[in-house]
This record gives C-alpha cells, structure tokens and sequence, in this order.
C-alpha cells in the first residue's frame, strides 16, 4: 500500500486504514508494515506522544489498540526490538 511507502505521512496512513476498517470487506485487526522513519512517526501519531515508544529498530514491533485511526486514539499493548525480543509497556 502506498501510504506505507518510505516517504509517505501519517495523514495517508490514516486514510489507508478508514479505508479498510470502513469498507466493504472491513477487519477486526490489521497489521502495518513500513520503515523508519516513517514507523516512528505513525506510532507517535497513534499514541499522541511520539517518545512513548523508542525508535524502532530492523525487526522491531509495535503493537497498538485504535479506537479509531487518527491522531492520539491508540494505547501501546506490546513493542519489542530484536535479538530478546523483551517486551516494555
């Protein structure tokens, strides 16, 4: 998807995920993946606080609950980053 190309901004993240949780074929869950920067600014975006989570490293994982896509509507359930995969909350 487009809007998670590198280079791309958390405003067509936004819409890319209206457009699946609004359409016809609409998920309960969906997974993004993307690269830096554009993944830390998508998390701090969601989270409404863009040091809540560390830069992601290669590997890393975020994991989110939206109330609904848009700026400050999610809480942080889980992030990891390699090689322990340790979770922090």
């Amino acid at each position: 998807m487009d809007a998670l190309h590198p280079g791309s901004d958390v405003d067509a993240v936004d819409q890319a995920l209206i457009d699946i949780v609004d359409g016809e074929a609409a998920h309960e869950h969906v997974l993004l993946v993307s690269h830096q920067p554009l993944i830390s600014y998508i998390l701090g975006h969601y989270l409404g606080d863009p040091g809540a989570v560390p830069a992601l490293s290669p590997g890393g994982l975020a994991t989110l609950s939206l109330d609904t896509p848009g700026k400050d509507c999610g809480r942080i359930l889980f992030w990891a980053q390699p090689p322990e995969f340790e979770a922090s909350v």
